[in-house]
């Protein structure tokens, strides 16, 4: 088969040739074809980076992910016997949270292994598993939260 150019005699241009295989018509040359597809492997992987960009700790971006405590908790222990009962609605973005009233003034983070730190009225420090541990100060205030 005799390849077959592209552009007008006499001038340069991208040159096709047929696919004998195919039997299909015009096709780009080998070279070309893999230029573009470097140049499509490339920008697919820009895209993934761009949509995994983080510091390693948050959910999708090939870090370890943090649990999610997304959702409404009950209060079933607190220092404050008239807050037991209550509902905590914990916002999660990626490991940072925060809470709606009443607790919207609290903010923390929760890390991979479930480690739990609040700041806001009071400093929190616990664990997250099937339910919410937590030690507060100032003062000693113990606060469990459960599902």
């Amino acid at each position: 088969m005799r390849e077959v150019s592209a552009s007008a005699p006499g001038r340069s241009g991208p040159r096709l040739g047929f696919d004998p295989l195919l039997k299909s018509g015009p096709v780009a040359p080998y070279s070309e074809l893999m230029n573009k597809s470097s140049a499509m492997a490339f920008l697919f992987s820009c895209v993934l980076c761009a949509c995994s960009s983080g510091s390693g700790d948050s959910p999708g971006d090939g870090g370890p992910a943090c649990p999610n405590v997304t959702g409404t908790w009950t209060v079933a222990a607190h220092c404050d016997a008239s807050l037991v009962g209550q509902h905590a609605t914990v916002m999660q973005n990626n490991c940072t949270l925060s809470f709606a009233p009443p607790f919207d003034g609290f903010t923390g983070t929760v890390t991979a292994d479930g480690k739990i730190t609040l700041s806001g009225p009071q400093s929190c420090t616990g664990t997250v598993a099937a339910a919410i541990s937590l030690s507060c100060t100032p003062g000693t205030c113990t606060v469990s939260l459960t599902r």
